[in-house]
């Protein structure tokens, strides 16, 4: 057999073909690397933090910044790898939402870009989405939204327990009576009204004040003047080691509040007060029945709140707007938060009563529970929570004056007043927003309304007599020498009679 064998000239071309083909073969894989450089660089571009500032919120956060680089998911502008500080929930379940939520406003902070925190330890993958309609973040966890909330409703559902009955002798003439008529009773029965405070009718001299909620007695709260034993011969101002020794250890407590109930009322301690409500059995299944029309979205949010309100018109609060309704029946252990991004935000409390037909909507994260929570507790805390002092004197003149002996509370123009010794509690309130005011003397307070007049208030007796009327404005300059000037320099003396 030949062989045959390649001469000099046809070597060369053969050698420099490869050598081509070489070159080639180069240049492409150096542009393909080359243009990931770029897509790389991009990510920084796209995202206005650089990889340093990121680092810092993170280190800044106690986590660790491992890298950044472009989101292998289609809708996010990148993907933040990191170690997080800390679990999502510490090793006694409490949760660690707080934490997150300030992590990831930090980083999101004026970039307006959906993205994603991963770590990889911890398995878990937070995505941050961008509404651009409300400019509004929100985030989910490992695909779920909600999740704290959701997770803390699990646990609240598997650990529930029932708030034991505390057995109360009632001792009070007043809360007897209340109970004796189903809770519909005229106020002879608590003596004789002062004033109103914030929907509360005041009974200065007895020491009670009272709320009702569609006519019936809702919340009625002795104070120091009140001198005759409530329950088990427990009387205002009772230490909580004398409560807790007479009625045992209570399942509602915070702070200085301590709280029982039987199948008639709660009732609540506090240093200064005791508060009573009903303690009432409701049924559930209309409620559970439009609950569910409107989970399975058969109903509109409008035709559920229409008909929850004609249900039960008992609600403690109802407030709404075109983007939400909020609608709390604490006395049922239900409250309702609904927004357009959370339309089923519904929350059940320990005192619901029917609780094992709507554990499925629970467990399914329909719906949310906070088990270990007491509506009507809740609406204790609130209760007292309210009664801060909150002054916002905006837009009214700066001459105000004051008074050794009572606060005013001004909100939105609307004033109520409050006796500083809270001993004394005088509680009222003017019945129509005020334009300007002062204080002539510790209890006699001086007003405007505006195309009205001028008023004087007497605190002491809460006798209300007009100074001036007229269509203007009355607002205050000045007060000197028993002298008011108002408006354009108009003039006139005030006289303490």
């Amino acid at each position: 057999m030949k062989i045959k064998v390649l001469n000099n000239k046809k070597m060369i071309i053969l050698i420099a073909i490869i050598l081509l083909l070489v070159i080639l073969i180069t240049l492409i894989v150096n542009g393909i690397n080359s243009n990931n450089s770029e897509n790389q660089n991009t990510v920084s571009i796209s995202f206005n933090k650089s990889e340093e500032e990121i680092r810092n919120i993170i280190e800044k956060s106690g986590g660790n910044f491992i890298r950044l680089q472009e989101s292998a998911e289609k809708g996010f502008s990148c993907d933040i790898y990191l170690y997080f500080a800390i679990d999502l929930f510490d090793k006694d379940g409490n949760s660690q939402e707080f934490a997150y939520t300030n992590l990831i406003n930090s980083l999101v902070k004026n970039e307006k870009k959906n993205i994603r925190l991963i770590d990889t330890s911890r398995d878990i993958t937070i995505r941050v989405y961008y509404n651009s309609d409300s400019d509004f973040y929100y985030y989910t966890i490992n695909g779920e939204e909600n999740y704290f909330e959701n997770h803390l409703s699990q646990k609240s559902l598997e650990n529930y327990k029932k708030i034991p009955e505390t057995e109360l002798t009632i001792n009070s003439n007043e809360i007897n009576e209340v109970i004796k008529n189903n809770w519909n009773v005229d106020n002879t029965v608590f003596g004789t009204k002062d004033s109103l405070y914030r929907d509360y009718d005041i009974f200065h001299e007895e020491g009670i004040k009272v709320k009702r909620i569609s006519g019936d007695i809702f919340n009625i709260v002795f104070n120091k003047n009140y001198s005759s034993e409530i329950v088990n011969g427990l009387r205002v101002g009772d230490s909580k080691d004398n409560i807790e020794k007479t009625l045992g250890k209570s399942n509602m407590q915070q702070g200085n509040i301590i709280g029982y109930k039987n199948k008639d009322i709660y009732v609540f301690f506090s240093d200064e007060e005791v508060s009573v409500y009903r303690c009432n059995t409701y049924k559930y299944d209309e409620f559970e029945s439009l609950l569910r029309d409107y989970i399975d979205s058969k109903i509109s949010v409008k035709e559920f709140t229409n008909s929850l309100t004609y249900l039960w018109d008992d609600y403690v609060e109802y407030n709404y707007d075109s983007n939400y309704v909020s609608l709390n029946y604490n006395s049922q252990g239900v409250s309702l938060y609904l927004t357009r991004d959370d339309p089923t935000n519904v929350t059940i409390y320990n005192n619901y009563n029917n609780l094992e037909s709507i554990s499925d909507l629970i467990g399914s994260n329909k719906i949310t529970a906070e088990l270990d929570t007491d509506g009507i507790f809740s609406t204790e805390i609130s209760r007292l929570s309210n009664e801060a002092v909150f002054v916002d004197t905006a837009g009214l003149p700066e001459y105000t004056g004051n008074s050794e002996r009572f606060v005013e509370i001004v909100n939105n123009n609307n004033v109520e007043f409050k006796a500083k010794d809270e001993t004394k509690d005088i509680s009222c309130r003017l019945t129509e927003p005020i334009n300007s005011y002062l204080w002539f003397s510790d209890t006699i307070f001086i007003y405007s309304i505006q195309n009205k007049g001028i008023f004087y208030f007497d605190l002491e007796t809460r006798t209300n007599k007009e100074i001036i009327t007229g269509n203007q404005t009355y607002d205050f300059n000045s007060f000197e020498n028993g002298i008011l000037n108002y408006d354009d320099n108009e003039n006139i003396e005030i006289g303490s009679d």
